[in-house]
C-alpha cells in the first residue's frame, strides 16, 4: 500500500516536471495545437494580428500589452474612440513603448 503511494508521488513529481519543461520551451505559448502552423517572430510579414481597442484607460493598455504585445502587431482605435479619449498622446505611446503601431479607425 505505501510503495504504491509512493510510486504515484514519484509519477506525479516527474509529471509536474515533464509539463514544466515542456511549457518552458514554448517561448511563451501555453499549450501546443498541432494543427496550428508555427508563429512567426515579429516583425511578421503574414499573419498579422490587429486589437482593437474599444476605449480601454491607459492602465487598461499596460496591463494588456504586459501579457499580448508579443502577438500584437497592430492596435486600431476604434469607433471614434480617439475623439473622445482623454490622454490620447500618452495611449499613444504606451502602445510605441511596446513597438506596436496604431491607427484611427471606424
Amino acid at each position: 500500500m505505501i510503495a504504491g503511494m509512493i510510486l504515484i508521488i514519484i509519477l506525479l513529481k516527474f509529471y509536474q516536471l515533464y509539463l514544466h519543461a515542456f511549457f518552458t520551451s514554448m517561448n511563451g505559448i501555453n499549450y501546443y495545437l498541432s494543427q496550428m502552423p508555427e508563429r512567426l517572430a515579429k516583425p511578421r510579414v503574414n499573419g498579422i494580428t490587429m486589437v482593437m481597442d474599444k476605449g480601454l484607460s491607459i492602465e487598461e493598455v499596460k496591463n494588456f500589452m504586459s501579457v499580448a504585445h508579443p502577438h500584437v502587431d497592430v492596435v486600431k482605435l476604434g469607433f471614434g474612440t480617439s475623439f473622445v479619449t482623454p490622454n490620447l498622446r500618452e495611449k499613444i505611446e504606451t502602445y510605441q513603448k511596446f513597438n506596436i503601431p496604431v491607427y484611427f479607425g471606424g
